[in-house]
């Protein structure tokens, strides 16, 4: 599930189990929401912020993804790219930072993981500018996508 505002380049995104999970399905979506195929000149000429909430049952990513994803920071064509990971999860938390570690991103990439969203909302909006009650928004409209069990694991 995932809510945009191509106006001020913001997407919020949410990755669950339920009503089931599939790695490259959704991981594949939670790319394509992050990295617009059909993005302007204009959308990737501004900075873009996006959050993406994982339901704490969702498992880490395998190796590949790992790959993928540390690759995805320094291909990112936007002038900057802010992302917060938001999960109840400490060790999803550790799987970002361990990425971090491991694979410096480029300086227009900066990526961070909390365990609330408004944490990481404050971030975007403290460090980016990115409007806080914005990413709100998006993150209500994707909530109420889900279903009230997945609801509860976020």
């Amino acid at each position: 599930m995932s809510a945009s505002d191509r106006a001020t380049n913001m997407v919020v995104g949410i990755m669950t189990v339920d009503p089931r999970y599939d790695e490259d399905l959704d991981h594949e979506g939670y790319v394509e929401a992050c990295l617009p195929p059909d993005a302007t000149p204009e959308e990737l000429s501004r900075p873009r912020a996006v959050i993406l909430v994982l339901d704490s049952r969702c498992p880490p990513p395998s190796a590949k993804w790992r790959k993928k994803i540390a690759d995805l920071r320094n291909d990112q064509p936007y002038a900057h790219y802010g992302f917060a990971l938001i999960t109840k999860s400490a060790v999803l938390r550790g799987v970002l930072t361990a990425i971090n570690w491991i694979s410096r991103a480029s300086p227009r990439f900066d990526t961070a993981p909390f365990a609330t969203f408004d944490e990481g909302a404050m971030w975007l909006e403290r460090h980016w500018k990115h409007s806080a009650p914005v990413l709100n928004k998006l993150y209500q409209k994707a909530r109420s996508q889900l279903s009230p069990s997945a609801l509860a694991n976020l």
